[in-house]
């Protein structure tokens, strides 16, 4: 037998086989992840926070992502959010439009003129 094969883990060579079934078939890759009714599911990534919004996925339910942060992670990040809309809220003030409003539906000029107050 060769050298290769004979140091390789049981892991090892499970992991070659498959890295050599889906390089060969891609689409294995995905028929391999389906649950019994044929939708893809990854149940069992090792991670308990990932498994339990997996499930829900497939359950159709909406995970919560933001449980898996801390108190503290989260009060910044809404404090980032909050800063945004902020500055959103100001940038229409100024500009006299909606943010989500084209760019395109002012000229350049039109568009300069607004920011500078001209």
């Amino acid at each position: 037998m060769h050298e290769c094969f004979q140091n390789s883990t049981l892991f090892d060579l499970v992991v070659e086989f498959y890295e050599d079934l889906f390089e060969e078939d891609p689409k294995a890759m995905l028929d391999a992840a389906r649950g019994d009714d044929g939708e893809i599911v990854f149940e069992e990534t090792g991670d308990d926070l990932i498994d339990k919004w997996e499930r829900e996925l497939s359950q159709g339910k909406t995970p919560d992502l933001t449980e898996g942060y801390s108190k503290e992670t989260l009060a910044e990040l809404q404090k980032k959010h909050d800063t945004k809309v902020l500055i959103a809220d100001k940038m229409q003030d100024l500009l006299g439009m909606e943010i989500n409003e084209s760019y395109d539906s002012l000229s350049h000029r039109e568009f300069k003129g607004r920011i500078l107050g001209k």
